[in-house]
């Protein structure tokens, strides 16, 4: 039987149980763990799936192209929020598409406008994350409040 060589095991192992939950097929990948981090050396010890890089700047090109090449996994990489909207994140995300991220990520306090152009323009999927359950990118018919 195979026995993997100990010093290329995983420092920063997911739960096992993991391996039991469905994921989702990115890529014609199956991703069930993410790792939320930029720090290179998290990510290359670390055994999930795939890579969350989000971050509060406006994405760097140098950052996404060190992520992707570094991870050996999808990165679906930040590329916009309240900070970075409009075209600007339109044209970081094209980058960021390029460069081979498996997805773009954006926030919720980005204009609908802009993730409808991100749609249209890139081929990538839009990851769009929600913080509270309440939350959405529109809000619900006369509810002003959570």
């Amino acid at each position: 039987m195979y026995e993997p060589n100990p010093i290329f095991a995983a420092d920063l192992a997911v739960p096992a149980v993991i391996r039991e939950a469905p994921g989702v097929f990115l890529q014609g990948r199956r991703i069930r763990s993410l790792v939320f981090s930029t720090d290179l050396a998290v990510i290359c010890h670390c055994n999930a799936d795939a890579v969350l890089a989000v971050y509060p700047f406006t994405c760097q090109p140098a950052i996404t192209q060190a992520l992707v090449a570094a991870s050996q996994r999808p990165v679906l990489n930040g590329v916009g929020g309240s900070i970075t909207h409009g075209e600007r994140c339109v044209e970081v995300a094209l980058h960021s598409e390029m460069q081979g991220v498996a997805a773009v990520v954006v926030n919720t306090s980005i204009p609908v406008e802009t993730v409808s152009a991100l749609t249209e323009r890139l081929n990538v999927p839009v990851v769009v994350t929600i913080c509270l359950r309440w939350m959405s990118l529109t809000p619900p018919s006369g509810n002003s409040t959570p």
